[in-house]
């Protein structure tokens, strides 16, 4: 594929979608599956035919575009590939399933990436407005239907095609490549373990942080446990629905693969040598941090509500308004943390590198902030929100230094993230398709 140096507008997308639909292929079929929440049409793309069925989305997290490249990356591979025509696989995919969140990604995606442009303009929506954790859920004791527009659009696509194998393209800051398998088959998590490791990149031996999930192989780990988290004895509990792989394993037996790929590369991930940090540094660093962050949002995030007119305002500030929430929580988790742990055992650099993430995290809802202020003052005079401003610049800006004085970050090259998540998909369905016919 030619590089790309930024990521496309979901305008772009649907261009090119519209391009692909006015070639009127034989094997091309484009149909609308749902509404996003402004109106938009999401549109599924499916080639071919075959016995098996493959659904693959991009954008289930708007902060993460990766998965739209490599939506379009595999879309023309497999349009001019004999070889993957020959699968006996039917094709469908979403570009974004997550349209609105993209587009206010844009102001970052578009220009060249660096961490205070991507923390200064990021968007993630509260979990309970995520397509992929909008699921109808159901248990015992918790019930979830609020399920997103973007999220019915996904479920019609899982009743459209019934999928044997689905892909929700997710992708990290920072942290090294992982994947996320709904079962363990032996071969294959060895395999998918050793496209992590060839990434040159890192491999991230601990998956989705607090996710606590079960590991298979180096960097392959299960899909958390939903229902665990809701009947999980933490501070934090869980506010949302189902996730996209829990679902569809339930309705249609999908076996479902998420490859985590790292929009930066930290080379220290790579330096196994003693860093000379202790586990209590770590900890007594981002302690203070979260305790800077947590007295943040509760001086000023209920301040924003009156002032918000606009739908993306409000998805904005639901946010913000998540991490206010759950800013305690947040706190006592890394209480726990410290007091279960020997604060004098040493860290070797990749282990510390990693645990970077969470500092990095912390910059999220200052970068919130920041932005929701920016964009109110320029219609409301308030000293309030310009006061919520400048002390979210200013934590930002000591979180930003911090975190650039201990790493040097270089952003990876985008047509390397696709073809890690694409070899990861191909791989998976090859191995699937051997696995049934023995």
């Amino acid at each position: 594929m030619s590089e790309a140096l930024t990521f496309p507008t979901i305008e772009a997308l649907e261009h090119r979608t519209d391009e692909l639909q006015a070639k009127k292929l034989p094997n091309v079929t484009i149909q609308v599956i749902g509404k996003s929440r402004s109106g938009r049409d999401i549109r599924m793309i499916s080639i071919g035919q075959g016995a098996r069925s493959a659904l693959i989305l991009g954008v289930p997290h708007p902060n993460e575009p990766v998965g739209a490249l490599t939506v379009e990356y595999l879309i023309d591979k497999i349009l001019n590939d004999k070889t993957l025509q020959q699968l006996d696989i039917q094709w469908h995919f979403i570009k974004a399933i997550d349209p609105e969140g993209l587009r206010l990604n844009e102001a970052w995606c578009t220009q060249p990436l660096t961490l205070r442009s991507y923390m200064e303009n990021h968007f993630r929506p509260a979990l309970a407005r995520q397509p992929e954790y909008t699921f109808p859920l159901n248990t015992d004791d918790y019930t979830f239907t609020q399920s997103t527009p973007e999220n019915l659009a996904w479920q019609k696509a899982l009743d459209l095609v019934k999928p044997d194998f689905q892909s929700s393209l997710h992708h990290a800051d920072h942290g090294g490549v992982f994947h996320i398998v709904s079962d363990n088959h032996a071969e294959l998590s060895q395999a998918l373990s050793d496209i992590a490791a060839n990434s040159g990149l890192g491999v991230n031996p601990v998956g989705d942080p607090g996710a606590q999930a079960q590991p298979f192989a180096a960097g392959v780990f299960a899909f958390p446990n939903i229902n665990a988290m809701i009947g999980g004895e933490g501070p934090i509990g869980w506010s949302a629905g189902n996730s996209g792989a829990h679902y569809a394993k339930k309705q249609f037996d999908t076996f479902s693969l998420t490859t985590e790929v790292p929009l930066w590369h930290d080379a220290r991930l790579l330096d196994t040598s003693p860093s000379g940090k202790t586990l209590g540094d770590v900890l007594e660093f981002q302690l203070a941090l979260f305790s800077e962050l947590t007295a943040l949002l509760k001086t000023h995030a209920p301040s924003f509500e009156p002032y918000i007119e606009t739908q993306d305002q409000r998805e904005i500030f639901e946010a913000l308004k998540e991490w206010h929430v759950n800013a305690d929580g947040f706190a006592a988790e890394l209480t726990m943390a410290a007091g279960a742990v020997d604060p004098a055992t040493p860290l070797p650099t990749h282990i510390y590198a990693l645990r970077s993430q969470l500092t990095m995290a912390a910059m999220r809802p200052a970068g919130l902030m920041r932005r929701l202020s920016h964009d109110l003052v320029q219609h409301v005079e308030s000293e309030e929100l310009l006061a919520a401003g400048t002390d979210a610049s200013v934590f930002l800006d000591k979180a930003i230094m911090h975190f650039e004085e201990e790493a040097t970050l270089e952003p990876v090259a985008l047509s390397k993230l696709v073809q890690i998540q694409a070899d990861a998909i191909l791989l998976t369905l090859k191995h699937l398709a051997t696995a049934k016919s023995k």
